[in-house]
């Protein structure tokens, strides 16, 4: 009856059975806790942002066959891209199916999302260019600060949960407006533009620290 409890007692620290652990005290190597996608799952997130990529030229035909009256073809692929960009975001989260192009190209599409819809409701004469102008004029800021910062460090933008959220409340917004449902749409439309102006902003904190970050390490480096 003790010959098990002494087997047992025999196997080296740092071991689990016939498996050696990373460390012998007995850490976990970061593969194993958050290991990466593998198979096609990890082309799913960058595939929906491309997929929200190609639906923008559609929709600004579609939206132009129907405008400035109720433009429910436009409204519905709105929809379906608007939760594309939340089903890429957790399926990459969930598992793991994270990539640097991934990192660069969904912001980019987020931002050119926006500025095809904002354009296309000022052209059409859908919204005031003045509700626009703060969300426009956002987009514009963090595109010029993420080129700045892209020249200077090597560090890629994190998208932000509360950024997420900004994008699909503000998809939501435009799209009421797009068939009308103002008493919905207004409401909708200050909360997004506003967490939209507020996430912008704390981008930008990020762009800027990240971009003295970069101008202290280059004497240094030199």
């Amino acid at each position: 009856m003790n010959e098990p409890q002494k087997q047992k007692q025999e196997v080296p620290a740092g071991t689990v059975g016939n498996e050696v652990e990373p460390h012998a005290t007995g850490a976990v190597s970061a593969d194993e806790v958050d290991p990466h996608a593998t198979g096609l799952i990890r082309y799913v997130p960058n595939a929906l942002t491309l997929f929200r990529l190609a639906c923008l030229p559609v929709f600004f035909w579609l939206y132009g066959l129907q405008a400035p009256g109720f433009a429910w073809m436009a409204a519905i692929l709105m929809f379906v891209a608007a939760w594309s960009d939340v089903a890429d975001g957790y399926i990459a989260r969930k598992y793991h199916a994270t990539s640097e192009l991934g990192r660069l190209l969904d912001p980019f599409v987020d931002r050119a999302f926006f500025l095809t819809v904002f354009a296309a409701y000022i052209y059409y004469g859908t919204m005031p260019w003045w509700a626009a102008a703060p969300v426009l004029a956002r987009d514009v800021v963090m595109i010029l600060a993420a080129l700045v910062l892209f020249g200077s460090s090597s560090e890629r933008p994190r998208v932000l949960p509360l950024g997420r959220w900004a994008n699909f409340i503000l998809a939501w917004a435009v799209g009421f407006f797009m068939i009308g449902v103002r008493v919905v749409a207004w409401p909708l439309y200050i909360v997004g533009a506003t967490l939209y102006v507020v996430t912008g902003a704390l981008y930008f904190v990020r762009y800027a620290r990240e971009h003295r970050r970069g101008e202290a390490q280059s004497p240094a480096e030199g």
